[in-house]
């Protein structure tokens, strides 16, 4: 038996490895995707952070790179199980067990969840003529394909706008189209963008189709104006969807933002933790420096009930 179950490997996950290792902590991570750093490794390898300490920004795959090399050390006594999605989770005598799509079990003491919001899938444009969806796309998996082209980013988050600044000098105009007035994305990308982009807001799309270039209609939702533009590639920036009802089905108390927490991080089954955007609090910032600091607040929780009255010095490892 594992003293700690860490599922998700993405960031949080990545990171809750290398502090176990640091405390000698027992532990595995198991993750449902083939490769280690969740979202930002599948969905936006080339995007650009701008919220990591330390960094005025870094590309997501460089920064899952970062953080495995930091986490290298440990592999050995905390294993990366990859393609085992967890299914089940129940209470057994000494912890917990959980139960894989595969059929492979593991057994802790605590558990971790990290792993976002469970399964996710992008929140669509609709509807997509058959002719127009080869020019959708809700991740960016190759910026060559952008060269020299008329882009139109949708949305109005920090993904949005982070895509749209990367984009800038590669794409020959880019345009984003939100339909709030308001954006929910740092001013300093904002700012950004606004010196070299275009901003249309807040417009509702109404249809699409496609001639020679994909034809936007476009709905003003104050002044019901009209407007139609042309580009040539859409990236869709509408967040994902959650489904929490794995969650739920474990007996955690799981709303659509996340599974409720305490301060301690602590879910409602009693030594069952939720970090990053797995979790939920009143006042929670969803980003990945607040996902670091609550997943050090775990580790310490669970290094005090495994080890009462130990203090544990690092200066070994940092020394080497």
């Amino acid at each position: 038996m594992q003293d700690l179950l860490i599922i998700g490997a993405g960031p949080s996950g990545i990171y809750a490895g290398f502090q176990a290792g640091l405390r000698g902590v027992k532990a595995a991570i198991v993750d449902s995707l083939p490769l280690q750093g969740g979202l930002l490794t599948t969905f936006y390898p080339d995007k650009p952070i701008y919220d990591i300490p330390g960094f005025t920004n870094i590309r997501a795959d460089h920064f899952i790179e970062s953080l495995l090399k930091q986490y290298a050390p440990f592999a050995k006594d905390v294993p990366v199980f990859n393609g085992e999605k967890i299914i089940s989770l129940q209470a057994i005598s000494e912890g917990y067990e959980a139960l894989s799509e595969t059929g492979k079990t593991f057994q802790a003491k605590f558990v971790m969840i990290a792993s976002g919001a469970g399964s996710l899938f992008p929140r669509k444009l609709e509807p997509v003529p058959e002719s127009v969806l080869p020019f959708i796309h809700y991740s960016v998996q190759e910026l060559q394909r952008f060269k020299d082209k008329n882009v139109v980013v949708l949305g109005g988050g920090d993904s949005a706008l982070d895509w749209a600044n990367t984009l800038l000098p590669i794409a020959k105009s880019v345009t984003i189209i939100h339909r709030r007035q308001e954006f929910r994305a740092l001013q300093h990308s904002l700012d950004t963008f606004k010196a070299k982009g275009k901003i249309l807001t807040p417009y509702d799309i109404q249809h699409l189709e496609k001639h020679h270039h994909v034809i936007i209609h476009l709905l003003q939702n104050q002044t019901q104006e009209k407007l139609t533009i042309e580009t040539d590639e859409i990236v869709v920036c509408y967040g994902f969807l959650a489904a929490i009802g794995t969650y739920q089905s474990w007996g955690l108390d799981a709303k659509q933002d996340g599974i409720v927490v305490n301060s301690k991080m602590e879910t409602n089954l009693p030594n069952v933790f939720a970090v990053g955007n797995a979790s939920t609090y009143d006042g929670k910032s969803k980003n990945i420096a607040t996902a670091f600091g609550e997943v050090a607040a775990v580790m310490e929780q669970i290094n005090i009930r495994l080890f009462p009255g130990k203090k544990h010095v690092y200066s070994s490892f940092l020394k080497r």
